[in-house]
C-alpha cells in the first residue's frame, strides 16, 4: 500500500480532470456563440458577436494549456495516469461530436429528439 490519504487524492485528481472538462466546454461555448449568431443574425453587434467570444476562446484555450503543462502541480501526483486527462478529456469530445453527426446522418429522429427534453423545460 502507498500509505496515501483516498480522500486528498481522489480530490486532487477529480478537481484536475474536473478543471480541464470545465475549460474545454467554456471554450466550445465561445465558439458556439459565434456559429449562433453568425446562422440566426439575432444580433448584428460586431464585439458581442463575434469579438468577445474570440477573445473568451483564446484566453480559455490558454488557460487550458497552462493547466495541461502543469496538471503534476495541480493533481499533485506526475503519474501516468494523471498525464492521461488531458487526452481523456479531448477524446471524450471527440467521442460526443461523431456521435452527435453519426446520430444525424442515419436517426435523425432521435437526433431532434435530443433537445427536446430542453425545450420542456
Amino acid at each position: 500500500m502507498t500509505k496515501q490519504d483516498p480522500y486528498s487524492v481522489l480530490f486532487a485528481w477529480t478537481s484536475a480532470i474536473a478543471t480541464l472538462g470545465i475549460l474545454l466546454n467554456q471554450i466550445l461555448v465561445a465558439l458556439a456563440v459565434i456559429c449562433f449568431f453568425r446562422r440566426t443574425g439575432l444580433d448584428r453587434r460586431l464585439w458581442h458577436t463575434l469579438i468577445s467570444p474570440i477573445l473568451a476562446a483564446v484566453g480559455l484555450t490558454t488557460c487550458f494549456i497552462l493547466v495541461w503543462g502543469n496538471l503534476d502541480l495541480l493533481s499533485g501526483s506526475d503519474s501516468p495516469i494523471v498525464a492521461s486527462f488531458p487526452y481523456l478529456v479531448l477524446g471524450t469530445g471527440l467521442f460526443g461530436i461523431v456521435l452527435g453527426y453519426y446520430l444525424r446522418a442515419n436517426k435523425p429522429q432521435l437526433y431532434e429528439g435530443l433537445g427536446s427534453l430542453i425545450k420542456r423545460v
